[in-house]
């Protein structure tokens, strides 16, 4: 006769195995829509990031040149030595 423990695995590896392709059906769905979203929505941040890049890169060779300019402001002052 066979034991509970044979019956409850028999059951459990009968309900993975008849819900995998049904998982992977809910998979493939799920990242159909996600490519789906992801052209629609977030295409414009992606495509922004490269002018954003440019823009932090300008501004902070702005601000080193700004700040080099008031060192030699302050080191040609004689109140700095």
């Amino acid at each position: 006769m066979r034991d509970f423990s044979f019956l409850f695995r028999l059951a459990c590896g009968g309900w993975y195995g008849l819900s995998l392709p049904v998982a992977g059906m809910m998979a493939i769905i799920y990242l159909r829509e996600l490519r789906r979203l992801a052209g629609a929505c977030m295409m414009p941040s992606f495509c922004s990031v490269p002018g954003a890049a440019r823009r932090l890169l300008a501004l902070r060779a702005k601000l080193i040149a700004e700040i080099e300019a008031a060192q030699r402001e302050v080191r040609a002052s004689p109140s700095f030595r």
